[in-house]
């Protein structure tokens, strides 16, 4: 697999029995020889799954180290296999250290197009010698707590996300997306964010951008750190039109939320600690794209990027931060309206 140079060795086990004494019976067991150790695993074809348009499905699985660790867990969401031309949204949740008590890893991810190419993937990415177990993986055709439990104020309502007045933009670090040789034209009009890609092409030739929430505190490392109420949910949405432009072929619009320790750190992936992302890739379709997953860290950071090879333009408004504020019920529109 990438980054790794040896595959992990697998075994069949009839039990496992966690730090905090759980046992999960039934478990597949993943040896690492040392830090150069990985594996990537992906369902046989047989075994992918229809997905629904407009509709909500959760990809999880359980799993445990046996000593504490920095490994990485890096699970996907798959509608369809990656191609030009092939619309398909990806979400993802990567744990940076994987824990020893039996926990569900789990990426939410909302289908913009039906298929019956429906598909988990993991892989996990050794820090060290040792061991990782996992007792089961599923798909699940629902709705995360964030989304489902209908919470009025789950919103950060970040000032600079509706691109109401030009000086908006200040409310993001740019820089150009991994993969583009150039930046799209940017302009605030009627209420929206305007990406320009004219003379966009394939390889080199793509326009791109990645912008970074830093509440309009310029310079770099800057990045906003939005504090959240770890063990909870917490995610990114934004939404996304075509003024002009097929954005057919090799589009990625991206939005994600990273873990951090402490009020103002700017470098994650220090474990323990997660990365939540959702994107849609290739056909690029209208409408909301959002990524949800658990909250590790007491401090999330958050972005949204796209990228193209061909020309037109896109409209961006509606960018935020969701996290779950409340106690569970406590507030819910539906028990107390406004």
């Amino acid at each position: 697999m990438p980054d790794r140079k040896s595959i992990a060795s697998q075994q069949w086990y009839s039990s496992y029995t966690d730090s905090a004494g759980i046992i999960a019976n039934g478990v597949w067991r993943f040896t690492f020889a040392n830090a150069s150790a990985g594996v990537k695993s992906t369902p046989y074809k047989s075994n992918w799954i229809t997905m629904t348009k407009n509709q909500w499905y959760i990809i999880r699985m359980r799993l445990v180290a046996d000593s504490n660790n920095s490994h990485q867990s890096l699970l996907f969401g798959f509608n369809n296999v990656p191609a030009a031309g092939t619309q398909t949204d990806i979400a993802a949740n990567v744990l940076f250290g994987i824990p020893t008590i039996w926990t569900w890893q789990e990426t939410p991810m909302l289908v913009h197009g039906t298929s019956t190419t429906g598909i988990p993937q993991f892989q996990f990415k050794a820090s060290t010698a040792g061991s990782v177990y996992m007792d089961e993986i599923q798909i699940i055709n629902a709705a995360p707590t964030l989304v489902d439990a209908n919470r009025y104020n789950t919103r950060l309502h970040y000032p600079y996300g509706n691109f109401d007045v030009s000086s908006d933009t200040m409310g993001w670090g740019h820089e150009i997306y991994y993969g583009a040789g150039r930046a799209p034209a940017i302009s605030v009009s009627n209420g929206v964010l305007n990406l320009n890609f004219a003379r966009a092409t394939f390889g080199a030739g793509q326009k791109g951008i990645k912008w970074t929430a830093n509440n309009n505190v310029q310079g770099p490392g800057h990045a906003y750190t939005v504090p959240i109420n770890a063990d909870r949910e917490v995610g990114v949405r934004l939404t996304m039109a075509k003024q002009s432009g097929n954005f057919n072929s090799l589009g990625i619009i991206l939005v994600a939320a990273y873990g951090v320790q402490t009020s103002g750190q700017q470098n994650f992936g220090i474990a323990p600690s997660n990365f939540i992302a959702a994107a849609d890739v290739g056909q690029l379709v209208e409408g909301t794209i959002r990524t949800v997953g658990k909250a590790i860290n007491p401090f999330y950071i958050f972005q949204f990027g796209l990228r193209s090879d061909q020309p037109g333009v896109l409209t961006i408004d509606d960018v935020d931060l969701d996290f779950d504020q409340d106690d569970p019920y406590y507030g819910d529109s539906t028990l107390f309206p406004l």
